[in-house]
């Protein structure tokens, strides 16, 4: 809620949480930039690239067409729902990177193993927190399970009904605990094995390539969309102290990602 330059969160009047809100809205901005019916011009990376802040970037255009660009769909949002600051991104800069990038590597093999050794250097960086987090979870398993062990043995040496019944609370309240740590476990297991990118995997993601370079060479605004769907092309902006870059990535196969960082 918002008066002036005040602003208070008031969370308890909201009748669903904030991810869920924030995932319709990027839903239905995106529905309306992909429909063709409703674009009134072309964006190479609509549905495609993501702000800083992780949400759907949409494409705007000033003075006509004169001037074409991306936008975060937070924009789209009442002045006083906004959380992103990021400014916009005129179109005619990321858009040729992007095809750009995807013409050398579809076209030299040596690029696109460049680019597969660039990803896997970005991606090693990216999990290692999550193996991090992985390792204090599973620390955080074995203590609980060392206290539920203790707890239970002294269940016969209780001198009464009230500390009999603390230790069993206490049980309780850490098996919850430990069913919630062992789902963080898999959940980040899982992330770790999705990002992973195997030695036969970018052998594939070569021999999968090479069958698109007689359509990409010299493709039209209409075939470079659909070689951007074919490939699952995605982008995200990354802020950082030197300034403002783009990781842009495709998908292959069995989801293998593969990609590349410009600044």
């Amino acid at each position: 809620m918002t008066y002036g330059t005040t602003r208070v969160e008031v969370p308890e009047l909201a009748i669903i949480d904030r991810e869920t809100f924030d995932a319709a809205q990027e839903q239905l901005t995106r529905n309306l930039q992909t429909s063709p019916r409703n674009r009134k011009r072309e964006y190479l990376l609509v549905g495609r690239v993501r702000c800083t802040c992780g949400r759907v970037m949409i494409g705007r255009a000033k003075l006509g067409d004169q001037y074409r660009y991306y936008a975060c769909s937070d924009r789209s949002q009442p002045k006083s729902l906004r959380t992103c600051s990021e400014p916009i991104v005129n179109a005619k800069l990321i858009e040729p990177v992007v095809w750009d990038w995807i013409e050398r590597i579809t076209t030299d093999d040596g690029a696109m193993t460049a680019a597969l050794e660039e990803l896997a250097k970005h991606t090693a960086a990216d999990v290692q927190p999550k193996r991090d987090e992985l390792a204090r979870v599973e620390q955080d398993i074995d203590r609980t399970r060392r206290a539920i062990s203790v707890w239970t043995q002294s269940y016969p040496d209780a001198s009464g009904d009230d500390e009999l019944a603390d230790l069993k609370a206490n049980v309780k309240a850490a098996s919850a605990r430990l069913d919630t740590l062992r789902r963080k476990r898999d959940e980040l297991a899982a992330e770790i094995e999705q990002v992973d990118v195997s030695q036969s995997r970018q052998r594939e993601a070569l021999e999968d390539v090479q069958l698109l370079r007689d359509e990409i060479m010299g493709a039209d605004d209409e075939v470079k969309r659909y070689i951007l769907d074919r490939l699952h092309v995605a982008c995200r902006l990354r802020r950082a102290d030197d300034g403002l870059s783009l990781d842009v990535g495709l998908q292959l196969g069995d989801g293998g990602s593969y990609g590349s960082h410009f600044a």
